[in-house]
């Protein structure tokens, strides 16, 4: 008999790979909240450091903001399975009382401490607002009580890594508990030049595109043709407020309804006008063909 027991231990693996048992679970379509094989790898391998088989650790442990977090029955029974602790309970919906027992050097089980965890307690730590604590306040009570009495009697039954635990969805992890946020990362500056103003140039060909209705692109002809009107340099020598008083010129005759036809009739600028701008006065220069104005550089004026 005792033949047919050895033989049949050693048929079963004490160990199978942890990414092994991970890909099967992720493949068996068991627990449909795995988000990765890696995931579920993780989850056995702390399992397996907290004493728990693969499919404890699959089924009732999970990770949260890096912490290790099991179920309510999985935490009670992992204080039992260590050996050397024992515990009693005495639930009601208003209070749990859980009394812990550790085992001596000779083998004995003495009573090593009491946690009690009441409504009372669960209110001022607010933990009372949702549904869970209206229906199952018993299995709240127990969970916060036997979380709190491992911390405080048998912090080492499930290894020295803090463990918390879960109750019907509730995690034990608060905000506080949370583990600080990571330090912002550098964020190089993007500095964005200033956007391109137009030159005196290019505003002027706008204000021909609109007067003679064409795109800026063919405007240049008329443009020219303005200034020659006004006499004004188109040589490339114009000035900048020589340029600026063209286009006001323009837009004046623009709001008085006039069209480019007016240049027919040789105007002149008024005396102060003249004063102002000081135009140079060049002959009329010979008939050039429109120019692409994209660019106040490629204006030949």
């Amino acid at each position: 008999m005792n033949e047919i027991t050895r033989s049949m231990s050693a048929a079963v693996p004490v160990h199978m790979d942890p990414m092994t048992v991970a890909q099967v679970f992720k493949a068996s379509g068991m627990f449909p909240d795995i988000q990765s094989e890696a995931a579920a790898c993780a989850k056995i391998i702390i399992g397996r450091g907290l004493g728990l088989s693969d499919y404890d650790a699959m089924a009732g442990l999970h990770i949260i903001k890096g912490k290790a977090v099991l179920a309510a029955h999985l935490m009670a029974a992992s204080i039992k399975r260590a050996g050397k602790y024992d515990y009693r309970a005495d639930c009601s919906d208003t209070e749990c009382s859980v009394t812990f027992y550790g085992r001596t050097l000779d083998g004995k089980m003495e009573k090593i401490g009491v946690t009690t965890y009441s409504m009372e307690d669960a209110k001022r730590a607010r933990l009372t607002g949702g549904d869970n604590w209206q229906k199952y306040p018993k299995a709240m009570l127990f969970a916060r009580c036997i979380s709190s009495g491992y911390k405080q009697h048998c912090p080492d039954a499930l290894g020295s890594a803090p463990v918390y635990v879960e109750a019907h969805g509730e995690m034990e992890i608060t905000e506080e508990e949370a583990p600080p946020p990571a330090p912002p990362q550098a964020i190089r500056a993007v500095i964005e030049p200033p956007k391109r103003q137009k030159s005196a140039k290019q505003s002027y060909i706008a204000a021909i595109a609109e007067w003679v209705g064409c795109k800026p692109a063919d405007a240049v002809k008329p443009a020219m043709r303005t200034l020659a009107a006004l006499s004004l340099p188109v040589d490339g020598t114009a000035t900048d407020g020589q340029i600026e008083y063209a286009e006001n010129w323009v837009r004046v005759r623009i709001e008085e309804g006039h069209t480019i036809d007016i240049l027919d009739k040789r105007p002149e600028p008024t005396p102060v006008e003249a004063e102002v701008i000081e135009p140079k006065k060049t002959k009329k220069p010979a008939e050039q063909p429109a120019l692409v104005a994209t660019d106040s550089e490629e204006i030949p004026f």
